[in-house]
């Protein structure tokens, strides 16, 4: 870490150096912590301290992106600086570019945790032996990784913007074994403290235990009850891909068809907001604008997507604070997502199931079927079970699922009361959730 003064002294100095008619830069660092564990005995532990600054020069509407690691040599500055200019020199005009965003007041988030950032590897060897102990009782074989981090980023702009950002994650991952049968748990947080390690193990073992004696069900349409970990494999993709600005005006997405449409369950509101500390907040986007509040559905209802400078500049609309680093193709995506909750528990919306599944989390999700649909495929897996009589029973065997996003949430019947932070920076909050006609298209293997 090096401090918001020396961040944006940097940022400064190579903007002065541009010749350009705009120019903005970013600089990030990250201090990252690893450790891995499997057969329930730690096989790595490594750190990686990483710095670099991105240069973006505008010449007219001809723009120039270059990079460094090196970002207190002096002379690398310099060549960092003349790169990126002679790659704007050579560069066709973007038609797009509609120039870069003025200063805007940017509001600070305390989302730096010193406890997480001095965290160290015996203390996450010994978070990995409670959760290894709880497995022995059982005969569980534990893998997966513990990760702490501390970040810290900063853009500058040549019209006045100076924005500086620091924070930390914590975030557990693990897989429990035991034969065939397995389980799954996972927390993220700023704050290390916040992850209750004998919980992740307690629930972890919990599937693995009940997951056994696996039946094969046959394909087709099921009422799905769905772990938080599974409706933040399902909303978070939505989110990027539906709700851009730019994949709504290229017409990628079905909210340029379907904005201000009912398309969605009552029941389903979902937000995007970078200021909000129970989930992974950041007060500013890429271009150092400010993050704004953003309901993406409301009640069912298709509301807004989020936008940068480029498209809401071409819409006529007011800037949301959402733009990717520059370079990148997507335009502007949610990427602190949250999902209203509602009343109930996972026990009651099982009891609301006379014949369906439990879903703990899909993986392998392909969202690129039917963008426009969104349509999506993937597979179940770590904790998939019968459901019969409101109660689950039987272990059950993965199966494939190929499904509208639009579809299942529209079939949405019910929320749990309580919410999940699920994912790291780019996570997303959402509670569990019922969907009836849930459709899976096929069988796996395992």
């Amino acid at each position: 870490m090096i401090g918001k003064e020396r961040a944006l002294e940097i940022l400064q100095k190579v903007i002065a150096m541009s010749d350009g008619d705009e120019t903005d830069a970013m600089l990030s660092t990250k201090q990252s912590s690893l450790t891995r564990f499997a057969n329930s005995t730690i096989h790595q532990n490594v750190s990686q301290t990483a710095s670099d600054i991105n240069i973006r020069i505008v010449k007219g509407k001809r723009i120039g992106v270059a990079s460094t690691d090196r970002i207190n040599d002096e002379e690398s500055l310099k060549k960092l600086v003349k790169k990126a200019s002679t790659i704007a020199d050579f560069q066709e005009e973007n038609p797009n570019y509609l120039g870069m965003p003025d200063p805007s007041p940017v509001k600070e988030i305390d989302s730096f945790c010193q406890a997480t950032a001095a965290y160290s590897p015996s203390q996450r060897a010994e978070a990995v032996r409670t959760l290894v102990k709880v497995c022995d009782k059982d005969s569980i074989i534990a893998s997966g990784s513990f990760k702490t981090e501390s970040n810290e980023i900063a853009i500058a702009n040549s019209k006045g913007i100076a924005a500086y950002h620091p924070t930390t994650s914590a975030e557990i991952t693990t897989v429990v074994m035991k034969g065939e049968q397995c389980g799954y748990a996972a927390a993220s947080s700023n704050h290390v403290s916040d992850i209750n390690i004998q919980a992740i193990a307690e629930e972890a073992t919990d599937l693995c235990r009940r997951n056994v004696n696996q039946i094969e069900v046959e394909p087709g349409k099921y009422d799905v009850v769905l772990h938080p970990y599974a409706v933040a494999d399902l909303i978070s993709i939505t989110c990027a891909l539906e709700f851009g600005a730019l994949a709504m005006q290229e017409g990628r997405s079905f909210m340029s068809e379907k904005m201000g449409q009912k398309v969605f369950s009552d029941s389903l509101t979902v937000w995007d907001d970078g200021l909000d500390v129970s989930g992974m907040p950041m007060p500013f986007d890429f271009e150092g604008y400010p993050k704004q509040k953003v309901v993406l559905i409301e009640n069912g209802v298709a509301k807004n997507v989020v936008y940068d400078t480029a498209t809401a500049r071409k819409a006529g609309k007011p800037l949301t604070g959402h733009a990717l680093p520059p370079g990148s193709t997507w335009g502007p995506i949610p990427i602190n997502v949250f999902m209203k909750p509602g009343s109930e528990t996972l026990d009651s919306l099982t009891s609301k199931i006379k014949k369906g599944l439990y879903v703990t989390r899909f993986h392998y999700i392909n969202p690129f079927l039917d963008i426009k649909r969104a349509v999506f495929t993937g597979m179940t897996r770590d904790g998939t079970f019968l459901i019969e009589d409101g109660k689950m029973t039987k272990a059950v065997k993965n199966l494939r699922f190929t499904m509208s996003m639009i579809d299942a949430f529209s079939h949405l019947d019910g929320l749990t009361q309580q919410s999940m932070f699920v994912g790291g920076w780019f996570g997303v909050r959402v509670p569990g959730a019922l969907i009836r006609g849930f459709n899976f298209s096929g069988k796996t293997q395992f």
